[in-house]
């Protein structure tokens, strides 16, 4: 559940709608779900202005359709809609109602991170886990009214009131509170697997999640804040990476996120102004020539050709240095990134084992500061 404050209404209303079920009805019939989930929208959309953008709102109803159709209730139809808040928020209805705030929109770095926050979403209503909760905080609710209607009729010297309070505050840690480490867990493992079905990486949910676990550690302790609904991110960052793997799926965070990519920038050497490979304030390779043209063009074949490996997943053990024709070459997954020849070396009156050296270091220095910037 990636749910703030917008949710506490929404699962206070479900509770008062479940109170009133009839003892025995059939549990969970589709209609009945739908009809608790139309009466919860309706409070809900007294509370909260909708976002009128319609290419917002096409683009979450093509994540969710994509979604749903590979889900454990394909035959649920969603009604998506939109709330013009900055909380960074999505939550599901029972019944087939879907909400997503402005802030999360914002949020988000890619459609795959989007579709992962909404297949966990979908996950919690195909395992009728808000009707569920609700359920079981009817029977805390109900059980401490009854030990307080007891003290009235008892007489005991305990005031009502305190009984009272502490049914509200029961109340507060069942539904108002938040789902389960256990049940966030299957929300996230049948999230993976829709996702799996659809044409959407499930790596955008992990990347996603490590962002708020980011945020919760950077909050906690003292004041939670709004993440007190979401306890434990880290532990579940832990169990969304060995799920994505166990199923063969390769852990790359550059094809679901606005990555900081490398560029070309001029710097000093060689007693001028040359072009350079440059990526997270690491100076890769510096291109020294006769032609400052063809130096920058030089440089700017060589950041591409990093660009396509890192974009394609590389890691810091796949760059190695390997012996080329006219050089030392640097390559990652047996594509050469660079080769750096015996003129590179005398332009900057150094050797090509220097300079290899070199811009493998200064790439997995990059590369480390990569993964301490997005990885936990």
């Amino acid at each position: 559940m990636f749910i703030m404050k917008t949710m506490r209404v929404a699962m206070g209303l479900l509770l008062v709608f479940c109170l009133a079920l009839p003892a025995g009805a059939a549990k969970w019939d589709p209609k009945k779900e739908r009809e608790i989930g139309e009466k919860v929208c309706a409070e809900v959309d007294k509370e909260y202005k909708r976002l009128e953008d319609e290419a917002a709102l096409q683009r979450v109803k093509e994540i969710v359709d994509s979604v749903a159709a590979n889900s454990d209730r394909p035959e649920v139809q969603y009604d998506v809609r939109l709330v013009d808040s900055t909380e960074v928020n999505a939550f599901s209805i029972p019944g087939g109602f879907i909400y997503v705030t402005k802030g999360l929109l914002d949020a988000v770095q890619s459609d795959d991170e989007l579709a992962g926050v909404l297949a966990h979403e979908i996950a919690h209503n195909c395992t009728y886990d808000a009707l569920e909760q609700a359920q079981r905080s009817q029977k805390l609710f109900l059980g401490a009214l009854s030990a307080a209607l007891a003290t009235v009729v008892l007489g005991a010297d305990r005031d009502v009131s305190v009984v009272t309070a502490q049914a509200g505050l029961y109340v507060r840690q069942g539904v108002l509170s938040r789902y389960s480490l256990e049940v966030e867990a299957r929300a996230d493992d049948n999230a993976v697997r829709y996702l799996l079905k659809s044409k959407y990486n499930p790596v955008g949910l992990l990347t996603f999640m490590e962002r708020l676990a980011q945020e919760e550690r950077r909050r906690m302790p003292p004041d939670q804040g709004v993440f007190e609904t979401h306890p434990l991110s880290r532990t579940r960052v832990a169990s969304l990476i060995e799920k994505i793997t166990d199923v063969g799926v390769t852990v790359n965070r550059r094809a679901v996120i606005k990555w900081q990519k490398p560029e070309v920038k001029e710097v000093d050497a060689a007693g001028g102004k040359w072009p350079a490979v440059t990526w997270w304030e690491q100076t890769i390779f510096v291109v020294v020539g006769p032609d400052a043209e063809q130096a920058k063009t030089r440089a700017e074949g060589t950041n591409q050709k990093l660009t396509e490996v890192l974009q394609a997943g590389a890691k810091r053990s796949d760059f190695t240095l390997e012996a080329a024709d006219q050089g030392l070459a640097l390559v990652a997954k047996g594509e050469p990134v660079l080769v750096i020849t015996q003129a590179d070396a005398q332009a900057q009156q150094t050797t090509v084992d220097k300079l290899a050296d070199d811009a493998l270091t200064a790439l997995r220095r990059a590369l480390t500061r990569e993964r301490f910037a997005y990885e936990l």
